[in-house]
C-alpha cells in the first residue's frame, strides 16, 4: 500500500458463513479495526454486513506513520526455488 491513497478494503465469508454473528463481534472488529488499522489510514467510510465487510480508507503520510512505529524495514525480495 502507498501513502496517501485511496483503497477499498473489503472481505466476504466462505459460503454461507457469516462473519459477524452477534453484537460482540462487530465491536471485537471494530476494535481490532481501530488497534491495527486507524495507526496506519484514516477511515473514510465502512460498511459491516453479517457476512461480509467494505471500508474506505485513505493511508496516512510515510511521515505520520514513522512518528507513530519508526521507519519500516522493506521486505526482502523472496528467492525463487528451484524443484528439479
Amino acid at each position: 500500500m502507498q501513502p496517501e491513497k485511496l483503497y477499498h478494503i473489503y472481505n466476504h465469508a466462505n459460503g454461507n458463513e457469516n462473519l459477524f454473528k452477534e453484537t460482540e463481534n462487530y465491536n471485537y472488529f471494530l476494535g481490532q479495526w481501530s488497534k491495527y488499522i486507524e495507526p496506519i489510514a484514516n477511515t473514510l467510510a465502512y460498511c459491516l454486513m453479517p457476512n461480509h465487510f467494505h471500508a474506505l480508507v485513505l493511508m496516512k503520510r510515510q511521515e505520520e506513520v514513522e512518528a507513530t512505529f519508526g521507519k519500516f524495514r522493506t521486505f526482502q525480495k523472496f528467492k525463487v526455488l528451484n524443484h528439479n
